[in-house]
């Protein structure tokens, strides 16, 4: 897919508004997404994925191999080698860009493989195959609050618990995450520790993006 311009930074707003009129490619609509995301707007945020499954999608490939090299991809994350997962995965894209499991597993090891603002972009490509998919927006988040954005990652994260089929799943990971990096990366921590107050008391956090 072609490449979506970085998303926006969220505005708060104090009305809520329809899907953006604007959202006519990718990059537009992970942007409206991002900012309906951020005001709780949950209407706006169906509107845009709505728009996002009428953008073209790339063509399928090469399903087989592209789910061979996903499992290989997966071992070597348990391995501890996100590194040879990226690379894995990135092949596994190659042959069929149709497979959103791949590319939001691609998301996740770069992310693992500590390139954040790679893990973005591809993540937010994801959204393209399918814009209501928690474990794309999840590693969206954190690869946004990573990159110094963290009102965009606790919105990507209030978006996964939006979509999630589980929430009380998506809750406790949230809290877990928020303890989990409280030592090695406190920046992650606090944009955790925010989207689970958000998400459990209704209490958007006081989160700014580092541009």
């Amino acid at each position: 897919p072609a490449e979506p311009a970085a998303p926006a930074a969220p505005t708060p707003a104090t009305t809520k508004t329809a899907a953006d009129a604007s959202c006519t490619d990718l990059g537009a609509c992970v942007s409206s997404s991002l900012q309906s995301a951020w005001r709780g707007d949950v209407d706006a945020l169906r509107q845009t994925a709505s728009k996002i499954d009428a953008l073209p999608k790339p063509d399928l490939g090469n399903k087989a191999q592209s789910r061979k090299l996903n499992t290989q991809a997966l071992e070597a994350l348990k391995a501890g080698d996100p590194t040879q997962a990226v690379l894995l995965l990135q092949a596994a894209q190659k042959e069929n860009p149709r497979d959103v499991e791949v590319a939001s597993n691609l998301g996740f090891a770069l992310v693992k493989a500590q390139r954040p603002q790679e893990a973005a972009k591809v993540l937010g490509e994801a959204l393209l195959l399918d814009p209501r998919r928690t474990s794309t927006w999840a590693p969206l988040g954190e690869a946004l609050a990573l990159s110094g954005r963290q009102a965009d990652g606790a919105a990507a994260l209030w978006a996964a618990w939006q979509w999630s089929g589980n929430r009380e799943k998506t809750e406790t990971a949230f809290s877990e995450r928020a303890t989990r990096e409280q030592a090695e990366r406190p920046a992650l921590a606090q944009v955790y520790q925010g989207a689970h107050a958000w998400v459990t008391q209704g209490q958007r956090p006081a989160l700014r993006n580092a541009r």
